[in-house]
């Protein structure tokens, strides 16, 4: 008994290869891009600053800003900002500073705006250290963001102190999420922002003593109690 094979037979099954070889190429392209656009590519932050001049701020000053910070995003998947550290290196104690802030200035002119300007975080100098974890800031590609650091300067704070932020690059004081970068950008020193004396306001009252006869030769009678009390600040001298 013999076998006969029939041509399109072979044909057949020489097309059916070649249609599964086809899919399993396009699979395996398909794989191979999903698998490369799971992984977002490296980019390099860059860090650079422009203070506003030295100036003098009285006690209770808020929103005072020493440092315009400027984060730029080459073009690509974007960088998130994770962690600022600012380092305040003034003579002024963490007890003259009632806060610290991060700000992200929308309209970029330098200055925080009320009602438009966002603000990122706030917190408390510790050992002269402002410590920002988790900010998780977005810079989208081909964009510049701006973050003032502001200062909130305490009512009773020393008036020979002075302050000033500082940003050092090998202290780890910018930091990005993996696999993004920072450029080197040295320190990005701030303005200095003197602590001057509030215009501190004195309250003066009164109580009179009750109506009474007072006999004659009588000394140190008293007509009346002057009350005078100052506010919050750094206290009110009576010259006259």
């Amino acid at each position: 008994m013999s076998l006969f094979f029939k041509p399109q037979s072979t044909y057949s099954h020489i097309r059916l290869s070649k249609s599964v070889l086809f899919t399993g190429i396009i699979f395996l392209l398909l794989l191979f891009s999903s698998m490369t656009s799971a992984y977002a590519s490296e980019e390099t932050l860059t860090a650079s600053h422009l203070p506003p001049s030295d100036s003098s701020f009285s006690q209770g000053s808020t929103n005072v800003v020493g440092d315009v910070l400027y984060l730029y995003a080459p073009p690509g998947d974007g960088i998130t900002v994770s962690d600022i550290v600012v380092r305040q290196s003034g003579s002024a104690a963490d007890s003259d500073i009632s806060l610290l802030r991060l700000i992200r200035d929308i309209n970029g002119n330098g200055a925080y705006d009320l009602g438009l300007d966002e603000i990122l975080a706030s917190t408390t100098t510790a050992g002269g250290i402002a410590s920002f974890p988790g900010l998780n800031l977005l810079v989208s590609p081909d964009t510049t963001e701006t973050v003032l650091i502001a200062f909130d300067i305490s009512a009773s704070a020393s008036t020979s102190a002075s302050i000033q932020s500082n940003l050092i690059y090998a202290s780890g004081d910018i930091l990005t999420v993996a696999p993004d970068t920072v450029a080197d950008f040295g320190t990005l020193t701030g303005a200095t922002i003197s602590i001057a004396a509030s215009a501190d306001t004195l309250t003066v009252s009164h109580v009179p003593p009750s109506d009474a006869p007072v006999s004659q030769e009588t000394t140190a009678a008293v007509t009346d109690s002057v009350r005078l009390a100052a506010g919050p600040g750094n206290g009110v001298t009576v010259t006259a």
